[in-house]
């Protein structure tokens, strides 16, 4: 595996040049399968052409995440969620031992829409730091689990949420005011267009996501984002090249983030058809600009994203993506 960065071989005394950008990564999701169990109206496996593969992340690829996430004492969130159902995975219960084991940094979420709910919430689920419960069928079985899967054992209250199946992303979207079972508050849901998925609608505001957030697939893929669901940019495999090192120092990387935190999604084919709008929120804007102020900015983003990045201007453009699904 390549070992290009400095701070590789520093672990905690990591220059703090490099922790101005790592402060902003959140969340690392881990797309543990390519199988789900449900083909929801609003989601992008509803198509025809959308697969169910029978493949599952391998622990070696795993393990390697978690290595590197030790190395730089990660403190946000596994998030084991993606494109699939996690709980698929064939060894899940030991996918939760491994991400849940001491020493760890990070808090260990999961995403799932209940299956194997009952066998899980006794075993594997108590060790989890927070859960996402989606309900996809009836009010009724909406209100059972309501009552029957409350807190964690951490005591942290189960994150519930109803989406019927059978309504569209816009009628997801109309749906009143929901329940924030955390919170008490309440919330309407804002579900995106997947990246050109369901729409070509544009939201031309700036984007975060590649600030907040390393998706990786189920072959250790390093995509750019988890709304990219016809996988069209990869930054790379972490069997090949350091997880962290991509983040941080990759040309193609720093020249989508340079481009995203300057609200040019035009220039980036995914992000041209995307309507996530969450980065043009006055909070999230903050931040940016606030990022931006800084010398990791100015004089490592900019520089790279200007100089080697320059070479992927043409390739994001959609020059040379060619998507794995489509929609036909």
């Amino acid at each position: 595996m390549e070992t290009t960065i400095l701070w590789v071989n520093l672990k905690v005394n990591m220059p703090h040049y490099f922790n101005k950008l790592l402060d902003h990564l959140y969340r690392v999701d881990l797309d543990l399968t390519g199988l789900c169990n449900r083909q929801c109206s609003f989601c992008p496996r509803t198509h025809r052409t959308y697969p169910n593969v029978n493949e599952h992340m391998s622990f070696e690829t795993i393990e390697e995440v978690l290595s590197e996430l030790r190395k730089i004492r990660f403190q946000g969130f596994i998030e084991l969620a993606g494109r699939g159902e996690p709980s698929l995975h064939p060894e899940f219960e030991k996918v939760i031992d491994l991400v849940t084991a001491e020493p760890k940094t990070w808090k260990v979420r999961v995403t799932t829409n209940g299956y194997r709910m009952k066998k899980l919430w006794a075993g594997a689920y108590k060790k989890i730091d927070e859960l996402i419960l989606n309900t996809y069928t009836n009010q009724k079985d909406y209100d059972a689990r309501l009552e029957r899967y409350k807190v964690l054992s951490n005591g942290t209250k189960v994150e519930h949420y109803f989406k019927p199946d059978k309504l569209s992303v816009e009628e997801i979207n109309k749906l009143p005011g929901q329940l924030d079972t955390k919170t008490g508050k309440r919330f309407r849901y804002a579900f995106n267009n997947r990246a050109g998925w369901f729409s070509k609608d544009l939201v031309d505001s700036p984007c975060y996501h590649p600030m907040r957030q390393i998706f990786i697939d189920y072959h250790g893929n390093y995509q750019m984002c988890c709304n990219d669901w016809t996988y069209q940019i990869k930054i790379g495999n972490i069997h090949e090249k350091g997880m962290i090192d991509m983040y941080l120092n990759d040309p193609k990387m720093n020249r989508i983030r340079w481009t995203l935190l300057n609200g040019n999604r035009r220039d980036v084919l995914p992000c041209s058809m995307c309507d996530d709008d969450q980065g043009g929120k006055p909070g999230v804007l903050k931040v940016i600009n606030a990022f931006k102020e800084t010398d990791t900015y100015k004089h490592h983003v900019c520089k790279i994203a200007g100089s080697t990045g320059k070479d992927f201007v043409r390739e994001l453009k959609g020059a040379d993506l060619i998507p794995v699904y489509v929609v036909e």
